[in-house]
C-alpha cells in the first residue's frame, strides 16, 4: 500500500520556527513572522497568508523574506492554490540562507510535480531537497522515498531500491519506514482491490475476481497494528498497463489503488 503524504508534518513549522523570528527585524516585523508560524501549525493558512502578505510587503529585502514565502507557499498548497505555492516555495530557496528551509520548500515542489504527473520534474526537485540537508535528518526520509516512488514510476526498479533503502537504514523511527520496506525489490505493479479485516471476506472478493479471468493474489498487511488481507489483481509491468487495469474493475471495486509488488 501506498503513503498518502500530501501535507507536511506540523513538526517542520516547530523546527524551523527557532531559526524564525531572529536577525535585526523590528518588533512588528518578528510579531507578524511569529504570527505566521503560529497560525500555520493551528492550520490557519487563511491567517498565515494574510500575517506573510503583510509581512513581505513591510519587510520583503529582510533576511527572514525566505521565511515568510515558505510559509506562505506551503499555505497555498494546503488550501489547494498550486501556482501560488509554487511561486512562493521558489522564492524561498532564492532568498534565504537556512539549508533546512530550502530543503523543505523543495520537497513541497517535488510533492506538487507528482501529483501533477510530472516525474522528471519531481525527481530534480527531490534531488534538489536532498542536496540542501542532512542525509540522515528530515525531509531527507521525505526526498528518499517520494524519489524512489517516482523512480519506480519510470520503470528504474533497481534505483528506487536505493532511495527505499536510505530511508530503512538512516530513519529507524521515520513513519515512512514500513512503506519503504515493502517498496524494496518490487519490480511490477498490481491493483489491489480491497483491504479486509477477515480472511474469508478476502477470499470472497478473490472468487469474484477469479470469475473474471483475472489472476490473483493475497497478501497479509500491517493496518493501524493489525494484521488484514489485501487482494490483488494482475501483474503489469507498467504503471499505465495498472491504470488502464484499475479502470477495468472500477464496477467491481470503487476503492481499487495501485501498488508496486513483488
Amino acid at each position: 500500500m501506498d503513503v498518502r503524504c500530501r501535507l507536511l508534518p506540523t513538526c517542520w513549522i516547530v523546527v524551523l520556527c527557532a531559526t524564525g523570528c531572529q536577525g535585526d527585524l523590528s518588533p512588528q516585523g518578528r510579531q507578524l513572522l511569529r504570527a505566521g508560524y503560529d497560525t500555520s501549525r493551528n492550520a490557519d493558512y487563511p491567517t498565515v497568508i494574510s500575517k506573510t502578505d503583510q509581512f513581505l510587503r513591510q519587510f520583503g529585502k529582510s533576511d527572514q523574506a525566505g521565511e515568510a514565502y515558505y510559509l506562505r507557499g506551503l499555505a497555498h498548497y494546503r488550501l489547494g492554490d498550486r501556482q501560488g505555492a509554487k511561486a512562493d516555495l521558489a522564492e524561498a530557496i532564492s532568498q534565504n540562507n537556512l539549508p533546512e528551509l530550502k530543503a523543505r520548500s523543495a520537497v513541497v515542489l517535488g510533492d506538487i510535480a507528482r501529483e501533477e504527473q510530472d516525474l522528471q520534474l519531481a525527481e530534480k526537485h527531490y534531488r534538489q531537497a536532498l542536496g540542501f540537508c542532512e542525509k540522515d535528518k528530515s525531509p531527507a526520509d521525505h526526498a528518499y522515498y517520494w524519489l524512489g516512488c517516482v523512480l519506480q514510476r519510470q520503470g528504474r526498479w533497481q534505483e528506487a531500491d536505493i532511495q527505499f533503502s536510505r530511508v530503512v537504514y538512516l530513519f529507524g523511527d521515520s513513519p515512512l519506514v514500513q512503506s519503504a520496506s515493502r517498496r524494496i525489490n518490487c519490480r511490477v505493479w498490481t491493483v489491489q482491490v480491497g483491504v479486509f479485516d477477515t480472511k474469508q471476506a478476502a477470499e470472497l472478493s478473490a472468487e469474484r475476481l477469479v470469475k473474471l479471468g483475472q489472476p490473483v493474489s493475497e497478501q497479509a498487511v500491517l493496518v493501524g497494528g493489525r494484521v488484514k488481507h489485501a487482494i490483488h489483481a494482475g501483474r503489469y509491468s507498467t504503471y499505465e498497463q495498472a491504470l488502464s487495469a484499475k479502470a477495468d474493475l472500477a464496477g467491481l471495486s470503487a476503492d481499487s489503488i495501485i501498488v508496486a509488488t513483488r
